[in-house]
């Protein structure tokens, strides 16, 4: 099971690369050629909406940017956890570093999504068309747990360190 979640990991992480190089495109395209994609929205929006949602999509590339990087962190260090498990070295020093890098990485993502939703409701609100997104505190929650579990795994090897020196 663990072998085919570490697979998984890395399929999804290439993904995310694949991913994040088509919004490189996009943010590209339209800092380079915004007039095209302006164009367009010039025969349904006014000048002002056509603003916003330009503006939005600006924003929505360059969260996304800065995504793609901290999902990759948590995909490989995910992943090194699992190759630790596998050796059987859950609990080392290692693992708690890997847990305080992802739940960070995870805070990072949680504080872009924040940012890509208030422009979307934002720009919702000066366009009139509705732009999807809704809170999730879920994420923020993992990423408080796994702060808390890298600390009981730090205490856990501590006291394991401690019983051995007495042994």
């Amino acid at each position: 099971m663990l072998r085919f979640v570490h697979t998984l990991l890395g399929i999804l992480n290439v993904l995310n690369w694949v991913v994040g190089a088509l919004f490189l495109v996009l943010f590209a395209f339209v800092m380079l050629e915004p007039s095209i994609l302006s164009g367009q929205l010039e025969a349904e929006f006014t000048p002002s909406q056509v603003e916003a949602l330009m503006t939005w999509l600006v924003i929505s590339s360059v969260v996304m940017i800065v995504v793609i990087p901290l999902a990759h962190i948590t995909f490989t260090r995910l992943r090194r956890m699992i190759r630790d498990a596998e050796a059987g070295e859950v609990f080392s020093g290692r693992s708690v570093a890997a847990l305080r890098i992802t739940a960070f990485a995870m805070f990072g993502i949680s504080a872009a999504d924040l940012v890509f939703g208030l422009a979307s409701v934002r720009v919702s609100e000066q366009t009139g068309e509705y732009i999807g997104w809704s809170p999730s505190l879920s994420i923020w929650l993992v990423s408080g747990l796994l702060l808390v579990l890298a600390r009981i795994f730090a205490d856990g090897i501590a006291m394991r360190e401690d019983l051995e020196g007495t042994v």
